[in-house]
């Protein structure tokens, strides 16, 4: 006969929460039988006789099922939870132990919402957390026998052995250490033990043993799940953590639902209250929406935050081509639930004269629905032609590179022995120069054959290594353009080949270094373009001719950004939404004197956009004196 299935009855209190009672068994192979109590986290934090087991473990997949009888009625449980409740059963007293997926009405949205409130309480208020990574395997019993007090009581000395580091790479692989929810488990709990099988260790002595070694010589994806496990372990017992800070230190950590990726942070973020001024834990909102919200507040907060200007943001914004982003989430909002983008923050162009600074978010409003950033800026250029892709690997080989280096080796060798510099002021921004001293030829010729090595690096090998090779007639475009200016480069005398602090000239830094680090980090996974006028610069990987180079209001270190023209929601009613939202700015900002700020005149076009990243533009820097002259202000309304 069937039995029938298990019914929830619901929680009374603002902190009722449930606790399996795991009766014991002599049998692993018998059914878990347990009873769920009724209790409150106000009552167990005053019990000093029982206590209860948080446990932390991966759901896993869904349709591989187990099953727990609660009161003799049936509930089928996912088999990752049916091997953790197994292994942690004692023989003979009852385990009392809190599980998400049995002690929370997973088909209740109003009970999940609250019960994940208060994760915080449930965690710090239970007297030990058990880290379920999983059944007993051989690297498991290597693992947890390297640390001292493990519950087998034999500790393993061989930690530097061959055999101990594999094990230690292969359990950084399990599940548990990428999955966005286990950071808050983890760093709330009072005490907790990492469990394999039936042996356990403490947390501390664990996490030692998988940080010990040379990460030097691990798998590229093995050292990212050290660094995720050192700033896990490093974050336990600090209340410094903004939700922006957690956002990217766990950025693309999996998640079976990726409104987690927001609602795992509640509990752990420094600044959750002011959060839930704009995100509140909500299983009816659609994910876009509250990344949106997540973006706004980020930005809005900007100014009480670490991060100085909004740059430090888009920076986050994906570089992913518009229709294959998250449907319904605007450009400016980053999906948290992918891994960034991999490549490093663009620099402004550090020889640049002094600019005007601006407070950005008193230059950009949210209106509309959905929901519109407007902000104020100027476009200086449209995008010509991109190059094809550069490849993220600094390890991948060039076929041409032994030429390039030999020629490099020369010019650096020259320029040693024929110093000094000197720097040329085009009014915008300074180059390095070599004074010849009567040997123009002689590093005319060093010079344009190390431009030509470079020119063949990026016409023959980076077509077989760009991870997007289809591009192929447009990155031939950009090659005739590109020959041309390295060899008028050249031909001006401006330096091409030095490391020192005179030749900060941002492109030239990069092209030209040593090999070790010919692809820093704002290189990979970006492009190389040319504006229609002329311009050299670095742009995002899906940047497209026609694409326009804009800059948004912001401080001194304001960086350009690509942008997308769109026909967009052009409403009368939106348009009226952002200018009066711009209007209250102006009135609010009147008593303001020590504040630079542009008002939003009704004469000021609006240009519905989208955006597309931050990029890098030779000889420009946002807000010169004189820029409204030379450039025609605007409202950016993105989407």
């Amino acid at each position: 006969m069937t039995s029938p299935t298990f019914k929830y009855s619901p929680l009374s209190e603002s902190d009722s929460f449930r606790i399996i009672l795991l009766q014991p068994s002599t049998s692993r192979d018998a059914s878990l039988r347990c009873t769920l109590l009724h209790t409150t986290l106000s009552q167990c934090d005053r019990d000093i006789i029982d206590h209860y087991i948080a446990l932390s473990y991966v759901w896993g997949d869904a349709t591989v099922k187990g099953t727990i009888y609660i009161d003799d009625k049936l509930m089928e449980i996912t088999a990752n939870l049916e091997s953790a409740l197994r292994a942690i059963r004692d023989a003979s007293r009852i385990v009392r132990i809190w599980a998400d997926a049995v002690c929370i009405n997973q088909n209740d949205k109003a009970e999940k919402a609250i019960q994940i409130g208060l994760f915080a309480r449930i965690y710090s208020t239970a007297q030990h957390t058990i880290i379920y990574l999983g059944p007993s395997s051989a690297e498991g019993d290597v693992v947890l026998s390297l640390a001292p007090l493990n519950t087998n009581g034999i500790v393993s000395s061989e930690n530097s052995s061959a055999q101990a580091e594999k094990a230690k790479d292969e359990i950084l692989k399990l599940a548990w250490f990428s999955r966005v929810l286990v950071f808050q488990e983890l760093v709330l709990s009072k005490d907790p033990w990492v469990q394999i099988g039936t042996l356990r260790a403490r947390w501390d002595d664990v996490c030692h043993v998988l940080l010990s070694g040379d990460w030097r010589s691990v798998e590229e994806d093995v050292a990212w799940r050290k660094r995720l496990l050192e700033d896990m372990d490093s974050t336990r017992g600090t209340k410094s953590n903004t939700l922006f800070n957690l956002l990217l230190a766990r950025r693309g950590l999996g998640a079976t639902d990726a409104r987690d990726m927001i609602f795992a942070h509640f509990s752990t973020a420094s600044n959750r209250e002011e959060m839930k001024k704009y995100v509140q834990v909500d299983y009816d909102k659609t994910c876009a929406a509250i990344y949106e919200n997540v973006a706004r507040y980020i930005l809005e907060d900007i100014e009480h935050s670490t991060i100085v200007e909004p740059v430090g943001f888009f920076h986050n914004i994906d570089d992913i081509a518009p229709d294959l982003r998250r449907k319904g989430l605007a450009s400016w909002a980053p999906d948290w639930s992918i891994r960034d983008s991999g490549f490093g923050r663009m620099p402004p162009d550090i020889l640049a004269k002094k600019t005007r600074s601006l407070i950005s978010t008193e230059h950009m409003v949210w209106v509309g629905d959905p929901c519109h950033l407007a902000s104020i800026g100027y476009e200086v250029d449209v995008v010509k032609n991109v190059s094809l892709t550069f490849p993220h690997s600094s390890k991948t080989p060039l076929k041409n590179i032994d030429g390039w280096r030999t020629a490099k080796s020369r010019l650096e060798q020259f320029y040693l022995e024929n110093d000094p510099i000197w720097c040329s002021d085009d009014k915008k921004s300074m180059y390095p120069h070599f004074e010849p001293r009567g040997k123009d030829a002689e590093h005319e010729k060093l010079a344009l054959n190390l431009a030509e090595q470079w020119i063949t690096i990026i016409e023959d090998d980076l077509s077989h290594l760009s991870p997007e090779p289809s591009d192929t007639e447009e990155h031939q475009r950009f090659l005739a353009q590109f020959g041309s200016w390295m060899r008028h480069r050249v031909m001006q005398g401006l330096i091409v080949n030095n490391d020192g602090p005179k030749s900060n000239f941002f492109p030239y830094s990069y092209l030209f270094t040593n090999w070790a680090v010919l692809w820093p980090d704002s290189f990979p996974g970006r492009r190389l373009m040319f504006t229609q006028s002329g311009r050299f610069g670095v742009a995002p990987k899906c940047t497209q001719p026609g694409d326009h180079v804009v800059y948004l209001a912001g401080g001194a270190d304001s960086i350009a950004m690509v942008i997308r023209n769109t026909e967009g929601q052009r409403t009368c009613d939106l348009h009226l939404e952002i200018r009066k939202a711009f209007a209250n700015k102006k009135e609010k900002m009147l008593d303001n004197f020590w504040v630079s700020f542009i008002p939003a005149d009704d004469g000021m076009a609006i240009q519905h956009s989208i955006l597309i990243g931050q990029c890098y533009v030779e000889g420009i820097s946002g807000w010169q004196p004189g820029y409204e002259k030379q450039f025609r202000l605007k409202i950016f309304a993105f989407r």
